[in-house]
């Protein structure tokens, strides 16, 4: 499979156009399959051969991307995690203005797998980030 990319368009007075966000797609591990930055406004993904077949594909990694990577994980699946921002802990990692917290419990919005151990019930967004990077770390992912 072969992925291909237009040049950039010309800006204002016929300069290249750059990129206005840096967008990244990695997994959780760090690995980089695709990168635009003001730089380099244009990238060429990774090609996708036969030995990269996967099972499954997971879009994001926050809670919701680390919990379906720790089942998919334990049930043996090749799966992998794609991330924008590059780091993991979704809306908690890119959402960060004081005073932001949960509005659902803890016990209720963590996963079984990796119960939340504060007694703070309604948590403030960096201990939330705390746990999910560490839920992840525990899962391996």
């Amino acid at each position: 499979q072969t992925s291909h990319h237009s040049p950039p368009r010309a800006g204002a007075g016929g300069t290249p156009a750059r990129a206005t966000t840096t967008p990244t797609t990695t997994t959780v591990d760090g690995t980089v399959m695709s990168r635009s930055t003001p730089d380099e406004p244009s990238a060429t993904p990774r090609a996708c051969g036969d030995d990269d077949v996967l099972d499954a594909v997971v879009i994001g990694a926050g809670v919701s991307g680390v919990g379906v990577g720790y089942h998919l994980k334990r049930s043996g699946a090749t799966f992998v995690v794609l991330e924008r921002c590059g780091a993991v802990g979704g809306t908690w990692e890119w959402i960060n203005f004081p005073g932001i917290r949960s509005d659902s419990d803890m016990y209720t919005y963590g996963f079984p797998w990796f119960p939340w151990s504060s007694d703070d019930v309604l948590a403030d967004g960096d201990d939330i980030l705390r746990y999910v990077q560490r839920a992840a770390a525990h899962a391996g992912l």
